[in-house]
């Protein structure tokens, strides 16, 4: 049986909001053991991201984390929109797996593709990546011509340059442990059908 959770904090303090949304996303969970989690931020908490991934890393014990910056988050209890805000979704089950996939440059969506034909699994892809230094289109294009009709969800991260100007990233993704600003990163999941 497959369980999630969802939480959501809108608190100013990235630690604080972090440990609430988690906190109120493991409340789904029960006893069954979490297999992914998905953690979205507003730009506000940018600076704190790395400390964040690793509180929810730690928490639930698995590094399949995956997550991106955006100007607004939202759950089934509330959106935030340009203000402070942090969404977690947990997934956990008996035949879950999931498979981490991060890559970075223009044929991204190729070697998405060969590692998904890699892994001989096509039940669903989730894609998060960079707007500014990534073609969302041509990357699921490229998925699309290597491994076939796959169902496929994500987004394209999205910040907001102030307060940090024109040196600091404008976005940002994760994949466990690796942050960046410019890559492509991938939630294979099987057993979910």
């Amino acid at each position: 049986m497959l369980r999630s959770g969802a939480g959501h904090s809108n608190d100013a303090d990235g630690m604080y909001a972090v440990e609430a949304a988690l906190s109120e996303a493991m409340k789904g969970m029960g006893d069954v053991a979490v297999d992914a989690a998905f953690l979205f931020l507003t730009y506000h908490h940018m600076g704190d991201a790395a400390a964040m991934v690793d509180v929810v890393i730690d928490r639930v014990e698995t590094e399949a984390v995956f997550g991106c910056s955006g100007m607004g988050v939202l759950t089934d209890a509330r959106e935030n929109d340009r203000e402070p805000g942090v969404a977690v979704l947990v997934l956990g089950g008996d035949h879950l797996e999931v498979t981490s996939l991060v890559v970075e440059g223009d044929d991204a969506g190729v070697r998405i593709g060969e590692q998904m034909i890699a892994q001989g699994t096509e039940d669903a892809l989730l894609v998060l990546m960079c707007g500014i230094y990534s073609n969302p289109a041509a990357c699921l294009e490229q998925i699309a011509e290597i491994a076939g009709n796959v169902p496929v969800v994500g987004g394209v991260a999205s910040g907001n340059p102030w307060p940090w100007g024109s040196t600091s990233p404008r976005t940002l993704q994760w994949c466990g442990r690796w942050i960046g600003e410019h890559g492509v990163v991938g939630a294979l999941l099987t057993g979910v059908k």
